[in-house]
């Protein structure tokens, strides 16, 4: 399953973060050469930009989950037992399990509605937008899963 976990991860999913963080730059820098020195700007970028920071930060939030560089309040944390940590952090992943349910399962619901609707400019469904949101909620997930099975197997080795 590490397998897996790493190929899904660190090399689908920053490539694809890669690309669209290059995407969206350029599309930027155009947005303000075309205000800068033309006389009437493009009116796709703005789009574009936003929709490629919506995919670039919730894609790049799974990456910090997987690699565990979320911002975390360890001092009480280090402050507990073995056990206390290991229960804290089993509440921890089963918490992040049902966030990232709830963000596939009502990610799918919304992008389903705003499939109706079209983007002012690009003339897109809207549901391109939001798709990002239930497939962060399945990196979510399988994450979760995926550390808690750590978690037990790494348990069971030490005793």
């Amino acid at each position: 399953m590490g397998k897996i976990i790493h190929i899904l991860y660190d090399i689908i999913i920053e490539n694809v973060i890669k690309v669209i963080g290059i995407i969206m730059v350029l599309t930027i820098l155009l947005q303000i050469f075309s205000r800068t020195f033309m006389k009437v700007p493009f009116a796709w970028t703005e789009e574009l930009s936003r929709i490629t920071f919506m995919w670039f930060c919730f894609l790049g939030s799974s990456i910090a989950m997987k690699k565990k560089a979320h911002l975390g309040i360890d001092y009480f944390a280090n402050k507990f037992s073995k056990t206390a940590k290991f229960i804290n952090e089993i509440i921890i992943y089963i918490l992040i399990g049902c966030f990232g349910f709830a963000l596939a399962f009502y990610g799918i619901q919304v992008t389903k509605i705003m499939h109706k609707q079209l983007a002012s400019v690009l003339r897109i469904p809207m549901s391109y937008f939001y798709a990002v949101i239930p497939i962060t909620g399945i990196l979510f997930l399988i994450l979760a899963v995926y550390f808690l099975i750590e978690m037990f197997k790494s348990k069971s080795h030490k005793m």
